[in-house]
């Protein structure tokens, strides 16, 4: 995978999608010194490394899609034989999230990194540009940031990590609709619901968590499965 991009050749390509592959080793610095580049996508592949620096020079990225990096079929080891259970092969992107993903790259509406055994933390800030973020079946720890009531979120996917700390906090999640997707499951989030939410017609946030409700229950959210 390291030689199938070339910056100089390739001037004029926008859209990378190699996601279903078996492509095996790191992702190669060069995908994203593309001049022109404005999505790529390169899930469910035998892909591990960091994410290259690189990445912060992507100016024109607007999608970022890596989830899975390392889920294909031929690069999982089987825990019982022929039986379609696996196991992952340990942490896939090391390093933690960039935080220029977050903060800096002003064309990024829609970043997916769930599934790669990311540790640390969500980055404090959060571009107002970003529309989609999915982070869910990592390892991630700390607190939800505040995301910024200018962002129109579509989609926000949290779930499955170790996120900790209580939904009021910073007016998390205010840019929501009810048109967004929010989904918060099993992690150790605590305290009090914010009404936003239970009143939000796409939301998973109840299982896995300890949030506080009224003794008749009525506070809790009404479409949650």
């Amino acid at each position: 995978i390291l030689n199938l991009f070339n910056p100089v050749i390739q001037k004029k390509l926008k859209v990378v999608d190699i996601s279903e592959n078996k492509l095996s080793g790191s992702i190669p610095p060069a995908i994203f010194q593309l001049e022109n580049i404005s999505s790529i996508i390169a899930s469910q592949n035998c892909l591990r490394g960091s994410l290259p620096l690189e990445v912060c020079n992507a100016s024109r990225l607007e999608t970022l899609v890596l989830n899975g990096l390392n889920t294909a079929e031929s690069c999982i080891d089987s825990l019982f034989g022929n039986t379609a259970i696996y196991m992952l092969q340990g942490q896939v992107l090391p390093g933690g999230l960039p935080e220029c993903l977050f903060e800096s790259m002003m064309s990024l509406n829609t970043l997916q990194l769930s599934g790669n055994g990311i540790t640390g933390h969500i980055p404090g800030l959060v571009s107002p540009i970003l529309q989609t973020l999915v982070l869910s079946h990592n390892l991630l720890t700390g607190t939800i940031p505040g995301l910024d009531q200018q962002n129109q979120w579509k989609q926000v996917d949290l779930s499955y990590n170790k996120l900790t700390g209580h939904l009021l906090s910073d007016d998390i999640f205010t840019g929501t609709s009810n048109d967004s997707s929010i989904s918060l499951q099993v992690n150790r989030l605590s305290g009090k619901i914010p009404w936003y939410l239970a009143v939000a017609e796409n939301v998973n946030i109840l299982s896995g968590n300890l949030l506080e409700c009224k003794f008749d229950r009525h506070s809790l959210p009404e479409h949650d499965p």
